[in-house]
């Protein structure tokens, strides 16, 4: 069983599984953003990174870009839990930053085991996997509140 605290607001949800408000040293979060946050008609391609991002303000990547461009922290696109969990293998961090749907939290908290996470549930006005969004001040938040500074 996973242990999962649920913050509910009335505007958001933000998940907290085995985060006990331990700051972590940038280098070692990870970051990880749902490929459906890009704005559908978008041609580039974020898999290899956000710098990639032209910050044309179709979707949110380039505001996110902007809030992870100062901090040093580890940062992907996804798409999905496979690709998830290979990033995560990948880079080994101490504490996971994801936004994502209900769905995919909880099934990427479970896949994580004992790393701490802080998920942020994505706004989906278009539907589920499609142009989805999220506040970037909680997104922003949430970054400063898991980052030694």
């Amino acid at each position: 069983m996973v242990e999962v605290i649920v913050e509910a607001r009335e505007t958001e949800k933000v998940y907290y599984a085995r985060y006990f408000g331990v700051p972590e040293r940038p280098e070692d979060v990870l970051v990880l953003l749902p490929h459906c946050i890009q704005s559908s008609t978008c041609k580039q391609e974020l898999a290899e990174g956000l710098s990639n991002c032209l910050g044309c303000g179709g979707c949110k990547v380039g505001e996110l870009s902007n809030v992870l461009a100062s901090t040093g922290v580890k940062a992907a696109v996804v798409r999905g839990g496979t690709s998830a969990r290979q990033v995560v293998q990948s880079t080994r961090p101490k504490i996971i930053l994801a936004v994502a749907c209900e769905r995919e939290l909880e099934s990427g908290i479970k896949d994580v085991g004992s790393i701490p996470v802080v998920g942020i549930i994505n706004d989906r006005p278009f539907g589920p996997c499609k142009n989805t969004s999220v506040d970037v001040d909680i997104f922003k938040k949430s970054l400063e509140m898991i980052c030694k500074q």
